[in-house]
């Protein structure tokens, strides 16, 4: 990520052009492959990642306009919040604190590698492993949804799809199968810790909900995360939802069959016991 802050601090003097990424002076291939966050896996292109920091404080829907006309592959948006947290840390001031050393008499005699020891031989074959609860549900924020925050609940208990009109404020926090999830209606002030701990996606079929993600690469995110249509016959709208990975549910006399409701669960579970989502 050093070439990136380099950029950013840099970014009047960077221009990209048809073979490199001019900063400072200094040339470098743009087709050049850098990973993004600690050991994440993910690469973009030199010329794709100095795109976005020219560009990082413009509309999202602007940059997604600028990429096309540029002949430039978007930068995905959750690994955009990743990025751009990484790089605040280049305007943090760090202060170097220095202390005086103690004097020797203040050092104990007595020999305390013993606990080290104890706990090291302790834990020895214990493995840690980082939990991302709560675990994240995305549900529609419009009322009038066939599904939104007022009846998921029941839903996801019960499989009976009750129409409510009542308002639920904010989040849903609630616990399923010995796991905690949130479930929200709303991805805005998301960071790229809580993409990761995304592990499932109701949608109600209308473009509204895709587009107030903001999201330029849907597919590539319903490719990843479960996601769940429910319907009734007769009342199905799927052209917002051509072309992307879905699971369709119908509804039956306002019932999810018993078989629909273990799959929900079944794909929501092998998204929370892999630990991640690969966002």
């Amino acid at each position: 990520m050093e070439i990136l802050k380099e950029i950013m601090n840099k970014s009047k003097n960077t221009v990209i052009n048809e073979e490199y990424v001019m900063i400072g002076g200094k040339e470098v291939d743009k087709k050049s492959k850098i990973e993004i966050g600690d050991q994440s896996g993910k690469f973009y292109t030199l010329e794709q990642l100095a795109f976005f920091i020219l560009n990082k404080d413009i509309m999202y829907t602007q940059y997604l306009k600028k990429c096309k006309e540029q002949n430039i592959s978007p930068i995905f948006y959750t690994d955009q919040k990743l990025i751009t947290e990484e790089l605040k840390k280049v305007k943090e001031d760090v202060t170097v604190c220095r202390y005086d050393s103690p004097d020797e008499i203040y050092f104990s005699r007595h020999d305390y590698s013993w606990v080290s020891k104890l706990f090291s031989e302790k834990n020895k074959n214990v493995s840690f492993k980082t939990s991302l609860e709560p675990y994240r549900i995305v549900v529609p924020s419009s009322l009038i949804s066939f599904i939104n925050l007022s009846n998921i609940e029941e839903i996801l208990i019960s499989g009976n799809v009750i129409k409510k009109s009542k308002l639920v404020l904010d989040k849903l926090k609630t616990n399923f199968n010995g796991k905690k999830f949130l479930i929200e209606d709303t991805i805005d002030d998301w960071t790229s810790e809580d993409w990761k701990s995304l592990v499932g996606i109701f949608v109600d079929g209308s473009s509204f909900q895709i587009n107030e993600w903001k999201i330029g690469d849907i597919a590539g995110l319903f490719s990843k995360i479960p996601v769940f249509y429910l319907y009734e016959e007769g009342n199905e709208s799927t052209e917002a939802l051509d072309g992307y990975k879905i699971n369709r549910i119908k509804v039956d006399k306002g019932t999810v069959k018993k078989e629909d409701l273990d799959k929900i669960w079944r794909l929501i579970m092998g998204v929370c016991e892999s630990n991640g989502n690969g966002l």
